[in-house]
């Protein structure tokens, strides 16, 4: 067929395409499929309009979005709780509400005031809040039916903050547990049983853990300086050296 004639089928009118280069089977094969392409889609266009179109999908609430229900510190309240800064909740009022952590401000949310806030996380990161909300599910539903908010102020200010890490700490330490323990939901479901404001201290990476374990290590190495330079009498050492799993050396005294 000359080029820039027309070609019909049915009442829809084609127009050939012209190629200034002789067509290979591919060429070919492409124009065959677009042909076949725009009739089923003019054939199909009435009944596609005809149907109803489906309502946009509500936009999901980032990360960020969370902090948005949030205020700071306000005041004589306090500002930080472990060097991290504390959040306090723009609808709790008396007694006010705080955190530093996104995980317990969620919950919260979603748990006080009805507000869900959801946002995309990692396999492994979502893996484990699922695992924690199975877990304190049941829990949270009879705190809330047994624990006024008095009550919740009295637990809150009842936890020993440097306790429960020295305490955490010889736990890891002396059973050589692995510094992700403090992530097991298991173990931090127990904590929540316990008292159930202990989600407000629930520590989420090893490498924290790791920074507790050095800090206490200062301090009781400065302790034993002191009892070493205030004996009266001829000191022995025991000195031994071994290395960890992940080949760091560690020499014992």
């Amino acid at each position: 067929m000359p080029t820039g004639s027309s070609l019909f089928v049915g009442d829809v009118e084609y127009e050939e395409l012209s190629s200034p280069a002789p067509e290979s089977s591919i060429s070919a094969a492409v124009r065959s499929h677009s042909q076949q392409s725009i009739f089923a889609a003019t054939s199909s266009s009435a009944s596609s309009t005809s149907q109803p179109r489906s309502q946009p999908k509500k936009r999901k609430l980032r990360t960020p979005e969370t902090w948005k229900h949030f205020r700071v510190p306000q005041g004589d309240e306090e500002t930080h709780q472990n060097n991290q800064r504390l959040w306090y909740c723009q609808h709790c009022h008396n007694p006010p509400w705080r955190t530093v952590a996104t995980t317990s401000a969620k919950r919260h949310m979603r748990s006080d005031h009805g507000i869900i806030i959801d946002d995309e996380e990692r396999p492994a990161k979502k893996a484990l809040q699922q695992s924690l909300e199975v877990a304190f599910t049941r829990v949270e539903e009879k705190n809330r039916e047994l624990v006024s908010r008095d009550e919740q102020s009295i637990l809150r200010n009842t936890i020993r903050l440097d306790a429960f890490y020295e305490a955490q700490i010889q736990l890891i330490t002396r059973r050589r547990l692995p510094l992700n323990c403090v992530s097991w939901p298991e173990y931090q479901a127990l904590l929540c049983a316990v008292n159930p404001r202990a989600e407000e201290i629930l520590i989420q990476s090893g490498n924290t853990v790791l920074a507790h374990i050095e800090l206490s290590y200062s301090m009781h190495r400065e302790t034993i300086k002191a009892q070493l330079q205030a004996a009266k009498s001829q000191v022995h050492f025991s000195i031994d050296l071994w290395s960890s799993p992940h080949r760091k050396a560690f020499l014992g005294i």
